[in-house]
């Protein structure tokens, strides 16, 4: 028994050095594929970003954002697009998975809450208020949370793309 609690807490310690080093080596920067006129993504320190980290680990059991049409698509023609979400009085966040269809960092997309007052629901350290993707890390695949007021997505084609498609997951 108690080798069992031995290695239980050396897991924990284990699980908070990486939690750690990994904030800290993803703290700054700013993201790779964008050109002169693009919107520049900063990517500032926040004393509470250990806890934002945590919401990758617990968002596959959240609820998930639904919208029609799920796809997205821009050119040079129609290079933004804003679309609404809805507010949702059952939960309090959402999760919005989005993935490059065609193209890669081809365009941003940026979520506005129309909750003016983040500080009530206890999350304001991890600024749900705006979020914007692609973000620092560089992946093709976002998840942004979707806060309890809805808000307004706003899909921007990038300068240097022709053509995109985002696939809302």
């Amino acid at each position: 028994m108690k080798i069992f609690f031995i290695v239980l807490i050396v897991l924990i310690i284990a699980f908070v050095a990486i939690e750690v080093v990994g904030v800290s080596t993803n703290s700054g920067g700013t993201a790779s594929g964008y050109k002169d006129g693009d919107p520049v993504i900063n990517c500032p320190g926040s004393k509470y970003q250990i806890f934002c980290s945590m919401n990758s680990i617990m968002e596959p059991f959240g609820p998930k954002l639904k919208l029609n049409p799920t796809t997205f698509s821009l050119s040079k023609n129609k290079a933004t697009l804003q679309v609404p979400v809805p507010a949702d009085s059952k939960n309090s966040f959402r999760n919005a998975k989005f993935v490059f269809k065609q193209g890669t960092n081809c365009a941003t997309v940026t979520y506005t809450s129309l909750d003016k007052d983040t500080s009530s629901s206890g999350n304001k350290p991890c600024s749900l208020q705006s979020q914007m993707w692609p973000t620092c890390d560089g992946k093709t695949t976002s998840k942004l949370v979707i806060t309890k007021s809805g808000g307004i997505l706003d899909f921007r084609l990038a300068a240097n793309a022709q053509s995109c498609q985002i696939s809302l997951q």
